[in-house]
């Protein structure tokens, strides 16, 4: 993360006069908000020996004024850097602070908005590292908040600007999945270039039924000769047709389809190896609405619109030739109005494709509600607020149906315009190719006029149905973008070359110096130091939020340290084989998943092939194999939807105290709530584990016990003696034991 930013003119004479040489400052931040509060600069300069804090008023030096309360001095102030103890960032109401240690009392050094918490967060560790050692290296990645090309503000964090992408990158993209079925592709082609063929036929055939049958001069014989030969010819067209339509009504569906599944495939491949970074930025229901709502647009386009699109095209085309050389002046007053329908057309794409990109992101936030509100039903029931929940479903469905009435009303106004005009070039045909028929002049007669009259008409059907796949293309683009926005996300990088492979884990674990935080500009962990040897329990002790789910989390590698380590078997958990690393350990988290099917296979998950010995070995170790056969089918019991919690295996092991069997894992990693801890049955046959509780259990004693408090360096101790309940954790509290003491953090 870049740290250092150009320094305004009006502060060169400050920084010249602290720093001398610019080259030796290593921060320079401007906070958005001045010392009374308001929008406003406030400039952070920092080196290996000084802070400058400055702050600027109308882009000159901040002068103080005793009727203004200030919430931190106007006028500039210096610090000596190796003074700092220590800075870090506090929360606030509408903003947040930077705050330093020195010589025993806490300096505010300046006020910043939101929009600046990641950045400033960066700054309170690196001033901490430029105190200690002189010097810093950020690792953290800024997260693009703005499009680089139009500076217009993204919808998420490092996305991608709707306004910015490139439609053609995007169709180009789409098709590259006909590659796989290019024979049906290069058929529909087929079919689109013989429908233009006989499409432009038709109208010839009836050319010469008005001229050469109707109003010629020949004997009724020959002229009846050539009505039973044109109207063959009318019919042969129409069974081409019958036959064009019945191959393209058996492979079109089986290419969007396909195309479509394979889109869908390739999501949830992605889906599947993304890190969890990208589920806690995003809900379960936007990701839902990806995988089914934009597929289904994309499904539509490709389906009907696609198809249409090269089928019309061709048409046009073939029309336009047809129309010119029947007559070229003609052609040319009837394209008059073509103009103004391409303008239309372009003028109104970015805005109609910006409405449908708003409809997705809207339909995704009601889905997401959706989920989060029937996933939580109990809860909501529990505390009955069913009525609020009822109205903020009411507020993010009338968002929903105002935009849908924005879109469809603008596209429909677009339609209705786009048909007025395409009517004025039939006037046009009527008025000069009447004259030309009646003075016969540029050899026009009645039958060319009809015939180039139901060619204006086959013109204009395609310009109306460039219409409706201009709709179905802004949705199509709209939900590929967000499709490929999310197989473009970075995996979780299962397999790299100089990966270390570790097929036997021994368990030997070691934090040191671990610094985490899920929002980059709020840490959880701060330089947790702790070991934890091979054959230990051990138990991580703290309250609610203190991040002991966290630490396990990265011992499974859900997610990297943002700076320190975590070793196993002394080696960093970023060079191991993650494969090695997850099939070895089996986790229990605090709220344990079962998925639709039998209890057998869900016992099996992590070992599909387990036999039937093994799956009830597995369970007679957690001491579930009696609970299990009491069921009506035993291991063959269906846990649907409905029946997961009914079966009593929604909570880590049964009877109470026993974990959830777990096959072919060697390292059992465990986490419960309060009251939950029984270490009876906690250890994996032959293996270690790892107990995680959010209060000291009272029936044991773990071997280690290292306390946890958020903001601070964990330590190792012994574990305390039993006690009665209700009594040890008094004394503790009393004693101000880290474990239980209140703690405010950061």
């Amino acid at each position: 993360m870049n740290l250092k930013d150009p320094l305004p003119e009006a502060l060169e004479e400050q920084v010249h006069a602290h720093f001398g040489d610019e080259d030796s400052i290593q921060i320079a931040l401007a906070a958005d908000l001045s010392p009374r509060g308001t929008f406003g600069e406030t400039w952070l300069v920092a080196s290996a020996d000084r802070v400058l804090v400055a702050p600027l008023a109308d882009g000159a030096p901040e002068v103080a004024e005793e009727s203004a309360p200030a919430l931190f001095p106007a006028e500039a102030r210096t610090f000596p850097t190796k003074e700092m103890k220590k800075v870090r960032t506090e929360s606030l109401v509408g903003c947040s602070r930077l705050v330093a240690e020195l010589d025993g009392r806490h300096e505010v050094l300046l006020y910043y908005s939101g929009f600046h918490q990641r950045r400033f967060a960066e700054v309170a560790w690196a001033l901490g590292r430029l105190a200690e050692e002189g010097t810093f290296a950020s690792t953290l990645e800024e997260e693009a908040l703005r499009c680089e090309k139009c500076g217009r503000w993204l919808p998420e964090k490092g996305g991608i600007c709707p306004a910015c992408v490139s439609k053609r990158k995007v169709l180009r993209r789409m098709t590259e999945y006909l590659r796989p079925h290019m024979w049906a592709a290069a058929s529909l082609a087929l079919c689109g270039f013989a429908s233009m063929g006989l499409g432009v036929a038709q109208p010839q055939i009836a050319r010469r039924l008005i001229d050469d049958v109707f109003r010629a001069a020949g004997s009724s014989s020959e002229r009846l000769r050539l009505l039973v030969f044109l109207v063959l010819g009318l019919v042969m067209i129409q069974v081409g047709h019958l036959l064009v339509e019945l191959w393209r009504a058996k492979v079109g569906p089986f290419l969007s389809y396909r195309v479509v599944g394979d889109i869908r495939a390739a999501l949830f491949r992605r889906l599947s190896v993304l890190s969890l970074s990208f589920y806690d930025r995003h809900q379960v229901g936007a990701i839902m609405s990806r995988a089914n709502n934009d597929t289904s647009s994309l499904q539509h386009f490709l389906c009907d619109g696609l198809p249409m699109m090269v089928n019309q095209s061709l048409l046009l085309v073939g029309i336009g030739v047809a129309l010119f050389w029947m007559n070229w002046k003609l052609t040319l007053i009837i394209l008059i109005p073509a103009p103004a329908i391409i303008f239309g057309a372009v003028f109104l794409w970015r805005y109609l494709h910006r409405l449908f990109y708003l409809w997705y992101l809207r339909w995704s936030s009601l889905s997401a509600f959706l989920n989060e509100s029937l996933s939580g039903i109990r809860i909501i029931k529990a505390f009955a607020q069913e009525p609020r929940t009822v109205t903020q479903f009411d507020g993010r469905n009338e968002a929903l149906v105002d935009i849908g009435v924005r879109t469809d009303s603008m596209w429909f106004r677009l339609f209705a315009v786009m048909n007025a005009i395409n009517s004025s070039g039939t006037f046009l045909v009527w008025l000069f190719g009447g004259a030309m028929v009646i003075f016969h002049t540029d050899n026009m007669t009645l039958g060319k006029l009809v015939a180039f009259t139901a060619y204006l008409n086959m013109f204009y059907g395609p310009m109306r149905w460039f219409s409706n796949i201009y709709n179905w293309m802004n949705r199509a683009f709209a939900g590929a973008e967000r499709i490929f926005e999310v197989i473009d996300s970075e995996p979780d990088l299962y397999s790299r070359p100089d990966a270390v492979r570790l097929p036997g884990l021994k368990g030997e674990v070691t934090f040191e110096n671990v610094e985490f935080g899920y929002d980059k500009s709020k840490p959880v962990l701060h330089e947790i130091s702790f070991q934890a040897k091979p054959g230990e329990m051990i138990g991580l002790v703290g309250r609610s939020g203190a991040g002991k789910s966290t630490l396990i989390k990265l011992l499974c590698r859900f997610y990297d340290p943002d700076r320190g380590h975590v070793l196993i078997d002394d080696v960093d958990l970023r060079d191991v084989e993650l494969a090695d690393l997850r099939s070895q350990i089996g986790l229990v988290p605090q709220a344990p998943l079962l998925f639709a099917g039998t209890i057998a296979e869900n016992i099996a998950f992590a070992k599909p092939e387990a036999s039937e010995e093994e799956i009830m070995e597995a369970a007679r170790a957690a001491n579930a194999h009696d609970f299990i056969l009491a069921k009506p089918n035993g291991y063959d019991t269906v846990l649907t939807q409905g029946r997961r919690e009914a079966a009593g295996l929604h909570r880590p092991g049964h009877p109470p105290g026993s974990p959830p069997p777990h096959l072919g894992r060697g390292h059992l990693v465990r986490g419960h709530g309060d009251g939950e801890a029984d270490s009876g049955s906690c250890r994996p046959p032959g293996g270690r584990a790892h107990h995680l509780c959010h209060r000291p259990p009272a029936e044991h004693a773990q071997e280690r016990r290292p306390p946890h408090r958020p903001g601070e360096r964990t330590h190792q101790g012994n574990g305390h003696p039993r006690r009665a309940p209700g009594q040890g954790r008094r004394r503790l509290q009393e004693a101000g034991h880290p474990a239980v003491r209140h703690e405010q953090g950061h």
